[in-house]
């Protein structure tokens, strides 16, 4: 389960780390779990690979503002940030979708004359990854984006904070309120990724004991990404 200092390993990577990531195709650079078979590179062609690389980004952009230029395309499996370093002083983005039709209709779209895709009023690149990513086997209706629901002194924007912070580390895109008051709050939370992030939230809470006790419900919503 990731946490804050597995983030620091893959932040600041120590001699044998690095080597590991090299052994296992990925970049020295590379702040995901290699370990994962859908983190390492994929032996598909061009047009099987889920993931596309964005550049020219704003410096300060953030995930709503990334995931929010995205529309009909597909479900977002990963999405990564890079900040501006060294001689860059733009940011950078992976994105990884369920599906390769997900990538390619963003690739299309990005690249074809007269269109493009903006973030923060900026014109950004967009071109395949290098390091490819097969479709997903997760279930057709698993998104990054969840609904919880439960009694208004535990299901807070607070409390839910918190509690995924001590389990794992997570971006995210919007939170909205949905309903609040009387007998049950209900909120909406897109996350940046599925990977590791909504995954892990929806199974947490639905194993936790206390939770199912006191009437927590949660479940996957669909992706904006893909309307």
């Amino acid at each position: 389960m990731a946490n804050p200092f597995s983030r620091v390993l893959r932040e600041y990577p120590t001699a044998e780390e690095i080597a590991n990531r090299i052994a296992a195709g990925v970049s020295p650079n590379y702040r995901g779990d290699y370990r994962l078979a859908r983190n390492r590179p994929a032996d598909i062609s061009p047009n099987q690979n889920c993931s596309v690389w964005i550049t020219g980004l704003p410096a300060d952009v953030t995930y709503n503002q990334l995931l929010g230029s995205i529309r009909a395309t597909g479900r977002v499996w990963a999405t990564v940030i890079t900040p501006p370093t060294g001689r860059y002083h733009t940011a950078a983005a992976k994105i990884t979708f369920f599906s390769a039709v997900a990538a390619q209709t963003l690739l299309a779209r990005a690249n074809a004359p007269g269109y493009g895709l903006f973030v923060g009023g900026v014109q950004v690149t967009v071109r395949q990854d290098r390091n490819p990513v097969a479709d997903a086997q997760d279930p057709p209706d698993h998104t990054r984006c969840l609904t919880i629901s439960g009694p208004p002194d535990i299901i807070t924007e607070e409390y839910l904070t918190n509690y995924f912070s001590r389990a794992f580390v997570y971006e995210i895109d919007e939170i909205i309120c949905l309903v609040k008051g009387g007998a049950i709050n209900v909120f909406e939370w897109r996350f940046g990724s599925y990977r590791c992030q909504a995954q892990w939230a929806w199974r947490n809470i639905r194993e936790d004991e206390y939770l199912r006790q006191r009437g927590v419900r949660v479940k996957f919503e669909p992706d904006p990404c893909d309307s």
